[in-house]
């Protein structure tokens, strides 16, 4: 089991070469930044192996344009949309740094009066923020911790859907048998439970009467059954 601890990157050097990502769920926006403030305007990424490899080719022709020895790809932290893109570049030669949306947020009001996000702002203040080195480590957690933390992640969303869903029948019931809540408090679950399942049982029954009385099942049925 590999495990890391987060690190504040240090103040980009002269031979780095910044690619900031803007984050999506299909699309990503990449822009390249090198030292001497030349630049690739913001452009379409696809969220796919086809899209990451074009990626990687345009960042090593940019790299070896301007001579330069050091790749930092960064990108805010945006949940799992950014997971496929940090596995691939997981073993290729690049320092791999996220960035606090807060930060990015409030460098946008500064550099252009508005946190609004858009899709050719979000890369280039992605890199001044990066430059600045205020940036940190991505941890990528492979086996048994990849797996805990897929597992944990999971059960946070299971807790707050069943929370979601208690509320949602404590609201429902309130409305329609008030004492409902106060004769059975925290066993309303299982109460529903029970009604749910004494319920599908009665239309299973119902269903089963049916079905076995219909003339179209009887007549498709062959002889002697």
């Amino acid at each position: 089991m590999k495990t890391s601890k987060r690190k504040k990157v240090t103040i980009v050097n002269g031979k780095t070469l910044i690619v900031a990502l803007d984050i999506g769920k299909d699309t990503h926006f990449g822009y390249f930044r090198a030292p001497n403030n030349e630049e690739v305007e913001p452009y379409p990424v696809q969220n796919s192996v086809y899209g990451f490899k074009t990626l990687w080719k345009k960042i090593r022709c940019f790299q070896k344009k301007h001579g330069l020895d050091e790749i930092m790809i960064g990108f805010e932290s945006s949940g799992p949309y950014a997971e496929p893109l940090c596995n691939f570049f997981r073993k290729k030669p690049v320092k791999l740094v996220q960035i606090n949306p807060m930060h990015t947020k409030r460098l946008k009001e500064l550099t252009g009066n508005s946190p609004n996000k858009t899709e050719k702002k979000d890369p280039r203040v992605i890199a001044d923020i990066i430059s600045l080195g205020h940036a940190l480590t991505v941890v990528i957690s492979e086996g048994a911790a990849a797996e805990l933390r897929s597992l944990s992640h999971a059960r946070e969303r299971a807790v707050k859907d069943v929370t979601a869903y208690t509320n949602q029948l404590h609201d429902l019931m309130y409305k329609i048998v008030h004492e409902f809540l106060k004769i059975w408090k925290s066993n309303t679950l299982f109460v529903l439970e029970k009604i749910q399942n004494n319920l599908l049982k009665t239309l299973k029954n119902k269903w089963k009467n049916i079905w076995n009385k219909s003339p179209i099942v009887k007549a498709c049925l062959p002889s002697g059954e």
